[in-house]
């Protein structure tokens, strides 16, 4: 018997979910439909499968042992590279105004030359960076809203309205039966 696992945190990227099962300690075959971690191997494999929104989900055997105990560490590790590649960002775009900075002081023409081409690879690093940090944010974004969607979706189809409740940072759905 199989089942399907869903997380709390959504696995949206694909490297950072890498970098995270191999920092884990596990090795992992990318295949066509997912990821397959070698050492979580029962009458099935165990694979992360992209679903229909961009989210990777768990896909095990029953029989896997030790499954939540994975889930936890590859959990943990992924906010982990998450937040790593938030502060690379973070730092390369402090490296870049320190090098703006240096520039400006710089008294020989070389030394300007050399400071220049310095700056323009942090930006160009710092473009990259960005561009990632954005597409997850986005991809982040539009799972949430096609979870939304689905459950107004749902509440509609069982004969229920759905109410938005603010509280704190948060928006929290509530059911209200239709009248």
């Amino acid at each position: 018997m199989s089942a399907i696992i869903k997380t709390l945190t959504p696995f949206l990227d694909i490297s950072i979910l890498k970098e995270a099962i191999s920092e884990c300690g596990y090795h992992f075959v990318q295949q066509a439909n997912g990821i397959e971690i070698v050492e979580l191997k029962g009458y099935r494999p165990t694979i992360f499968v992209a679903d229909s929104r961009g989210r990777f989900t768990l896909t095990h055997d029953s029989h896997t042992r030790n499954i939540k105990e994975f889930l936890e560490k590859i959990t943990s590790q992924y906010k982990i590279v998450y937040a790593r590649k938030q502060e690379e960002l973070r730092r390369l775009k402090e490296e870049e105004k320190r090098m703006a900075i240096e520039k400006e002081n710089a008294l020989v023409k070389q030394e300007q030359l050399s400071y220049e081409q310095k700056l323009r690879e942090i930006q160009a690093q710092k473009q990259r960076a960005e561009e990632e940090m954005l597409k997850v944010e986005q991809e982040k974004k539009a799972y949430i809203e096609s979870q939304k969607k689905a459950v107004y979706e749902k509440a509609k189809e069982m004969g229920y309205e759905v109410e938005e409740v603010k509280k704190a940072n948060k928006i929290q759905l509530v059911l209200v039966k239709r009248k």
